[in-house]
């Protein structure tokens, strides 16, 4: 069993562990300059999504979490960068009391169908690359009906089937949260949340 954060964000860090997360990076040519800090942005993902009320009920035994690395294509450097990230954090939090389990992935619709499965299905995915727009409507359909919740890193995601959107700005982080999405994924944010965010009802 993996140690918890100490004081005031263990209880947080509880929340984080059931999380069902994707977040959307984009690219190569893009992706350099939306991941300047990744274990920054890894660990602001998580706190949103510890917000969450309804993440508890939505994880199994371990928190699985797939890090979408590419799409056939060679991997960018900063979504290596982001996949070693979370799997760093994840050696340091016990969430919700369970361990956290990181996979490297390539994003495809065998990916997807694969979530039919509940030994394949991840709790958590994180996509760091640009998905076809194809991939889009498969994504939010298998999402919503797993209740995988789904993060991008631009203010446009959660257009595109994101619920919520953790976008750098300068030195801090802005969060983009559509209710609609978020709430077809199974998300539940806490007023708190709410508050700080930039919401689209």
């Amino acid at each position: 069993m993996r140690s918890s954060p100490s004081g005031s964000d263990a209880p947080r860090a509880g929340m984080i562990a059931t999380a069902a997360l994707v977040v959307l990076a984009f690219g190569s040519q893009t992706a350099s300059s939306a991941i300047a800090d990744p274990e920054r942005l890894a660990t602001v993902v998580l706190r949103v999504l510890g917000y969450d009320r309804d993440l508890p009920a939505d994880v199994g035994e371990t928190v699985d979490v797939d890090v979408v690395v590419s799409t056939g294509a060679p991997v960018p450097k900063a979504c290596s960068a982001l996949a070693r990230a979370f799997a760093d954090i994840a050696q340091h939090f016990s969430l919700a009391s369970l361990p956290i389990r990181i996979r490297d992935v390539e994003a495809t619709t065998q990916w997807l169908a694969g979530w039919q499965q509940a030994d394949r299905r991840p709790d958590a995915v994180v996509l760091c690359t640009t998905l076809p727009t194809s991939m889009h409507h498969w994504l939010a359909t298998a999402a919503a009906a797993h209740r995988v919740r789904v993060v991008g890193l631009r203010p446009e995601d959660i257009d595109d089937g994101a619920g919520v959107a953790v976008v750098p700005e300068g030195d801090s982080f802005a969060v983009y949260v559509n209710l609609h999405t978020a709430r077809a994924q199974g998300a539940s944010f806490e007023p708190r949340l709410l508050s700080l965010a930039r919401v689209v009802r």
